[in-house]
């Protein structure tokens, strides 16, 4: 158990390098490629990024309390069972918080979400002015153009 653990937790220190490594080189290219971008085109590219690194940053809350559970099992003490129930709740709250935030670091899913305030509302006139963008009504404007070719 103790090598396994010792090997998860290689793993986990090497994924970790490697995100971050990647969330590094897509800040560079992003610092290097915004000569060429709109200001609209950069700040979604920015905010993809910000959502990015806070969805990252969620990670521990799902790894962290595993990492305790397995310690109970190679460090067993009284009371090892509760805890291990708390760090299972703790666990399913990854999702949640990962959700919250996708949502507030997302400009368009935030204003999705927060459909009351002022953000929401510009939103979704944006939104309804860009015109449809169903399957159905895209599916059926194609249809009606190539109908027009023939």
């Amino acid at each position: 158990m103790q090598v396994f653990s010792g090997m998860v937790m290689v793993g986990c220190v090497h994924a970790v390098s490697i995100v971050s490594m990647l969330i590094f080189q897509m800040y560079k290219a992003l610092v290097l490629s915004s000569i060429s971008l709109s200001k609209a085109t950069l700040e979604k590219h920015k905010s993809s990024l910000r959502s990015l690194i806070g969805q990252f940053l969620t990670t521990p809350i799902a790894i962290l309390p595993s990492v305790f559970i397995v310690s109970t099992i190679v460090i067993p003490f009284d009371g090892a069972q509760v805890f291990s129930w708390y760090m299972l709740m703790v666990m399913t709250t990854h999702s949640t918080i990962n959700c919250l935030v996708v949502i507030f670091t997302f400009p368009e899913f935030r204003a999705f979400v927060l459909f009351w305030s002022e953000e929401g509302k510009r939103f979704r006139k944006r939104q309804m002015a860009s015109g449809p963008t169903s399957l159905v009504t895209l599916r059926t404007a194609r249809n009606a153009f190539v109908n027009t070719l023939h």
